[in-house]
């Protein structure tokens, strides 16, 4: 670790002076918490629309755990579908908030601020639309509990979904 820190003084001598302050406890521990793999069933969704019996989160810390990387996918009979969507989610050091972006398989891109607990996202598609949703999250007894709004446009909170996830690596 020494040589490391030593390495990266001579290489990105500005970058490592300028650290002065991290990344907010919360979301330390929620990179940590939320690292590996998870499965929720969508029994209570599933249609000829959305066959898939169950969805899988993978999520990946980032470099130096300072952020974390996550993806989406369905399965179906048992085999993973290609990823529906592609998660990114840091801490921005000037603005000192955590924000969440988000990328779809049909070309929509989500991005909002990520606080504990919940999510307020805004999301744009290659079509001009515009919608905002908003996600509330828990961890309770080593699941993870996921509700999904739909947000109008007076900020009014209305449920969508709610999924339980649990940890499978």
């Amino acid at each position: 670790m020494r040589k490391l820190k030593f390495i990266l003084a001579i290489c990105f001598p500005v970058a490592l002076s300028a650290q002065t302050n991290d990344i907010p406890e919360w979301f330390k521990k929620e990179i940590e918490v939320r690292t590996g793999e998870w499965i929720t069933s969508n029994a209570d969704y599933q249609n000829e629309n959305e066959p898939y019996q169950s969805y899988g989160m993978t999520w990946t810390p980032g470099p130096g755990g300072k952020s974390i990387t996550g993806t989406l996918y369905g399965i179906l009979d048992g085999k993973k579908t290609v990823p529906f969507w592609e998660f990114k989610t840091f801490y921005h050091p000037a603005e000192k908030k955590v924000y969440a972006y988000q990328f779809g398989i049909a070309g929509v891109v989500g991005m909002g601020e990520f606080l504990p607990g919940t999510m307020d996202q805004t999301f744009y598609h290659l079509n001009g639309t515009v919608e905002r949703h908003g996600h509330k999250a828990e961890d309770k007894g080593g699941e993870h509990i996921t509700e999904s709004f739909d947000v109008d446009i007076q900020g009014v909170w209305t449920m969508r979904r709610k999924y339980t996830w649990k940890r499978v690596k």
